[in-house]
């Protein structure tokens, strides 16, 4: 007869066997979230490209504050607020 752990060794380690599992599993998951989540930004960023494009085909070469929408042209004169 082949010798065994007892009883409470194979809970044991089966147990952290278990554990470590999951934690594997877990990491799969959290990477898919962090793909998708770096695909967003990059589709978000594009999107900033062309409306940054399209402002800029409108009033010129400014710069834009997103606090409360003032734009200045790129040599600092206040153009216009919205």
């Amino acid at each position: 007869m082949a010798k065994k752990i007892a009883k409470k060794e194979l809970e044991d380690l089966r147990g952290l066997i278990s554990q470590i599992n999951q934690n594997q599993i877990q990491i799969g998951i959290l990477e898919v979230q962090k793909s998708e989540t770096v695909d967003n930004v990059k589709a978000l960023k594009s999107q900033t490209i062309v409306m940054q494009q399209e402002l800029e085909k409108k009033y010129g070469p400014v710069n834009v504050s997103i606090t409360d929408g003032t734009i200045t042209k790129r040599d600092g004169n206040i153009n216009k607020k919205n």
